[in-house]
């Protein structure tokens, strides 16, 4: 009996911590570091000037390869970190469901107003 009672609070937390590490990987993939790093290197908003996508490609043509490959290594490590970390501590869990949170979480960033850039770089990461 209290063997079947620790089992089933095992399963709970077990089912708390994925979920938790689900909405870490939403919110890591809603941050837009391209838009961010564009701010910070040109001032802009990379929305407005270039190509009007705020991703990486806009960001390099803009600001050089000093700040577009740093942007398209941390959208691609969106969609790495999140798996890495639900396959180390839950190994029998597919990590497919973080990817999803990591590539669901890209158009829901409240500054880009859901004009967020396209999700490649952090579906191809994993």
């Amino acid at each position: 009996m209290l063997k079947r009672a620790l089992n089933v609070i095992y399963i709970n937390v077990l089912a708390v911590a994925y979920a938790a590490v689900l909405g870490c990987s939403f919110l890591l993939g809603a941050v837009p570091f391209s838009w961010l790093l564009g701010k910070i290197a040109v001032g802009v908003d990379l929305r407005y000037v270039g190509s009007g996508n705020p991703g990486a490609t806009n960001l390099y043509r803009l600001a050089g390869a000093a700040w577009g490959i740093p942007a398209l290594l941390l959208d691609a490590a969106k969609g790495w970190v999140p798996p890495t970390v639900a396959a180390a501590l839950f190994p029998d869990v597919p990590a497919i469901g973080v990817v999803a949170g990591a590539i669901s979480g890209r158009p829901f960033w409240p500054s880009v107003a859901g004009r967020a850039s396209r999700p490649p770089p952090a579906f191809f990461s994993r």
